[in-house]
């Protein structure tokens, strides 16, 4: 826990006994302004990146700091993340690499086999490890939250905003 700063005092402390009037301490905090400003600045900073250092990738935590962001006056629904279903891929071989249980028959033949739907190349490449959801009604640029997002997941992952 860091203390704040208390200019006045500081001013007060430094300055010798003599020149401790209203005019020269008022000259002195007009002068350290910029200085103020600037250690206003860094500790919001600070207090902000310590809140996201906080946080990891894992999914309760991502969705408390969507939340937090974009959902904070808590009128709407939660914003939540739920697994992406993941297309199996099925892979066609011919009958010499001997891979045993994949045929392909016509609708006629009832094999008493479980259906297997091919998929094509495009299918597969747009599946996401994770789909955030955002409710209705929330109003927020999707490419803001992307990137917000792209902070904290792990590499790799992919995801979509529905």
């Amino acid at each position: 826990m860091s203390k704040t700063i208390n200019f006045y005092n500081l001013i007060n402390i430094l300055l010798p006994p003599y020149k401790r009037v209203k005019n020269v301490i008022d000259l002195s905090l007009s002068l350290i302004k910029p200085i103020k400003t600037l250690y206003t600045s860094y500790s919001n900073y600070r207090i902000t990146v310590l809140y996201q250092t906080a946080f990891s990738a894992q999914v309760i935590y991502l969705e408390k700091l969507l939340n937090d962001k974009y959902n904070s006056s808590g009128e709407f629904p939660d914003i939540y993340i739920e697994d992406a279903d993941n297309i199996e891929q099925v892979y066609l071989t011919n009958t010499e690499e001997e891979v045993e249980g994949l045929y392909i028959t016509n609708t006629e033949e009832k094999t008493g086999l479980p259906e297997i739907y091919l998929f094509n190349r495009r299918e597969y490449e747009d599946d996401y490890d994770f789909i955030i959801k955002m409710p209705t009604g929330l109003e927020c640029d999707n490419n803001e939250v992307r990137a917000f997002v792209n902070k904290f997941k792990l590499a790799g992952k992919r995801f979509n905003i529905t």
